[in-house]
C-alpha cells in the first residue's frame, strides 16, 4: 500500500458503527486519529426497534444531521464498519454533499436492493438459515456472549464493553432492502479487511479485484478496537491512496 498523497489537516474521518453494536466500537481508533492531528465524527445511531421509517433510513438520517455543521471545504472520508458500510450510499445521499472517499472496514459492499441477510446468505454459506430460523422465531439478534467474543477480543474489559452496548434487531431489519442511488460510487472507495474475519472474504475479494485500494490487518472482527492505533494509521494511509486517486480521476 503506497500513500502517494499529504492528507489535508481539515480531513474528517465520519466513522460509522453498525447498527447492533454502539459507537463505543470506534472511539478509541477516533482518539487515535485525533492524536496524529485529524478530525473525526462518531455518529450515534439511534437504537429504535419500531422506526417511523425504515432502519437504514432511521439511522442515515442520523449520521446525516451530524454532519450537518461540517465545513463544506472540509473532505469527508466516509468510513463504515461492519453493517455500517451498507449505509455509506445513503448517509451521502442524505448528506448531498461530496465525499472525499468511502472506506468499508470488515464490510460487506452496497449493492442497491440487497437486504443483511441476503449479504449473510453469500459471504457465510450455511451461517445464514440458522440466524433465519432465530429471527424467525422472534429472537433479536446478536446475542453474543463473553465466550462468543473471547476469540476476538482478549481484553476482558474491552469485551464486557461490546456487550453491554449490542443492539439486537429483529428480523425486519435484517431483511429490509438497502438501496444505492444511481451514479454511486461518485469517490474512490478503500477496503480494509481483517484476516479472521472469514465472512467478509467475499468483499474483500472484490475490492482487491476491482483494484480498489486494499489493506488487510491481522486480526479479528474487533480489531479497530482491539488496536485502534494500527487501524488509525491505516485509514490514514488508505485515505491518502483515495486522494491521489481522486486526484488522478480528473486530470
Amino acid at each position: 500500500m503506497q500513500n502517494n498523497a499529504v492528507l489535508p489537516a481539515q480531513s474528517i474521518f465520519v466513522l460509522v458503527h453498525s447498527a447492533i453494536t454502539g459507537p463505543g466500537i470506534w472511539e478509541p481508533a477516533a482518539d487515535a486519529l485525533e492524536q496524529m492531528g485529524f478530525q473525526t465524527l462518531v455518529p450515534h445511531l439511534p437504537y429504535n426497534l419500531d422506526p417511523p421509517q425504515p432502519f437504514w433510513e432511521n439511522h442515515a438520517a442520523a449520521a446525516a444531521e451530524a454532519l450537518a455543521h461540517v465545513p463544506p471545504e472540509a473532505p469527508l472520508f466516509l468510513t463504515g464498519h461492519s453493517g455500517a458500510g451498507l449505509l455509506l450510499p445513503c448517509i451521502r445521499q442524505l448528506v448531498d454533499r461530496a465525499a472525499a472517499g468511502y472506506i468499508f472496514v470488515d464490510s460487506s459492499l452496497p449493492e442497491t436492493g440487497v437486504s443483511r441477510l441476503d449479504h449473510l446468505e453469500e459471504e457465510l454459506p450455511g451461517g445464514a438459515e440458522p440466524v433465519y430460523k432465530a429471527l424467525e422465531a422472534g429472537e433479536l439478534l446478536p446475542r453474543w456472549s463473553d465466550e462468543d467474543l473471547s476469540a476476538e477480543i482478549g481484553d476482558a474489559r474491552l469485551r464486557l464493553a461490546v456487550i453491554q452496548d449490542l443492539r439486537p434487531h429483529p428480523l425486519c431489519y435484517y431483511t429490509e432492502p438497502i438501496p444505492v442511488f444511481n451514479g454511486w460510487p461518485d469517490a474512490p472507495c478503500a477496503y480494509l479487511h481483517f484476516s479472521r474475519s472469514s465472512s467478509y472474504e467475499i468483499p474483500s475479494a472484490r475490492a482487491r479485484q476491482a483494484g480498489l485500494p486494499f489493506c488487510r490487518l491481522p486480526g479479528g472482527h474487533f480489531h479497530l478496537l482491539v488496536n485502534p492505533q494500527e487501524t488509525a494509521r491505516t485509514l490514514v494511509e488508505l485515505a491518502g491512496e483515495l486522494l491521489s486517486s481522486g486526484a488522478a480521476s480528473t486530470r
